[in-house]
């Protein structure tokens, strides 16, 4: 019982100076459910291997912050997926939106818009932070559906196309 009592207290010490950390720095954020793209979008885009981008919901659990620049001004955050079956994991990925600077909400377009994506966009667009949608693996889509399928998607989602990229990472 000591062992996990020693446990929950260094993760909280841990949880509390990421909080800490975060507040003092411009903080660029990937969110979406499992299996978005997140960690894909991140290493095309950044060039950063977190070692998590895998064919299977949920393999990222914990936050992950990288430093974009030499200062460390400019952090990354890779959170985990909204909605894991796992609440604890899900609690962890909705405990940074209060840090965020900038959102990249990735949503994943082989499944169609969900009605939690739009909660969960519609909670980050709440707090007033700068947020790009990245309609991601669009490769999936057929090709004479894409145009069709964009537009229903950003409908569905209520944002605007210049708030929105089509991506495929």
């Amino acid at each position: 019982m000591e062992v996990r009592q020693a446990a929950v207290t260094a993760w909280s010490d841990t949880d509390a100076a990421l909080a800490a950390a975060l507040k003092q720095h411009l903080v660029v954020a990937f969110l979406g459910s499992a299996s978005s793209g997140k960690d894909s979008g991140i290493r095309a885009l950044f060039g950063l291997d977190f070692g998590e981008v895998s064919p299977i919901p949920g393999s990222t659990a914990t936050l992950r912050v990288a430093k974009l620049d030499a200062e460390g001004r400019v952090l990354l955050v890779n959170a985990p997926g909204f909605g894991d079956v796992r609440a604890h994991v899900d609690e962890r990925a909705r405990s940074v939106l209060e840090s965020l600077d900038i959102v990249v909400y990735v949503v994943n377009c082989e499944g169609g818009v969900t009605l939690d994506e739009r909660r969960d966009l519609d909670a980050i667009r709440a707090l007033g932070r700068p947020v790009l949608v990245c309609l991601n693996k669009i490769d999936l889509i057929r090709p004479k559906e894409r145009e069709g399928f964009v537009a229903a998607s950003l409908a569905q989602l209520n944002i605007d196309a210049k708030d929105a990229v089509i991506t495929a990472f």
